[in-house]
């Protein structure tokens, strides 16, 4: 027959379990912030990204322009930007898009990503900025292609 113990000791657990779970919850709060300081580190990186691309293209246009035997085709009247990925991370399965909450991009949103005008993947949309979201990729819409997304696919949403 088993002993109950005293209640000397079950005080004594009692009091170490509440600091356990106090030393958890101060460490989750830690890692929650820590969580938030990544995404918006990640965010000014794809920013970063994104300006690196544009003074590319901006650089590749200007050397374009000097071309008079290849000039630079107009985009069509009403024709809606790119949306495109800025980064991909391959490890944690998200990807950061070009747009966001002043485009109408909301929390929970689900796109497509195209490669040559076929999916590819499925992303549902986790965070939104003024003019980036971070979308989580489903994995199981990418068991048919065997592909993986990258920065020179294109996204369309429903």
């Amino acid at each position: 027959m088993a002993r109950t113990p005293s209640p000397e000791i079950m005080k004594a657990e009692i009091q170490e379990l509440k600091m356990v779970v106090g030393n958890l919850r101060e460490e989750n709060r830690r890692l929650r912030t820590r969580n938030e300081q990544l995404v918006d580190d990640v965010l000014n990186l794809g920013r970063q990204i994104q300006a690196m691309q544009q003074e590319r293209i901006e650089a590749r246009s200007s050397a374009e322009d000097n071309d008079p035997a290849d000039p630079a085709p107009e985009p069509e009247a009403g024709q809606p930007d790119r949306v495109s990925l800025m980064y991909v991370n391959p490890h944690w399965h998200y990807v950061i898009i070009n747009r966001g909450s002043e485009q109408g991009i909301d929390v929970g949103d689900y796109g497509s990503i195209l490669r040559e005008g076929h999916r590819i993947a499925i992303v549902k949309v986790t965070d939104t900025k003024p003019t980036q979201s971070i979308a989580e990729l489903d994995l199981s819409s990418l068991e048919g292609t065997g592909l993986y997304p990258s920065t020179s696919d294109e996204v369309h949403f429903r």
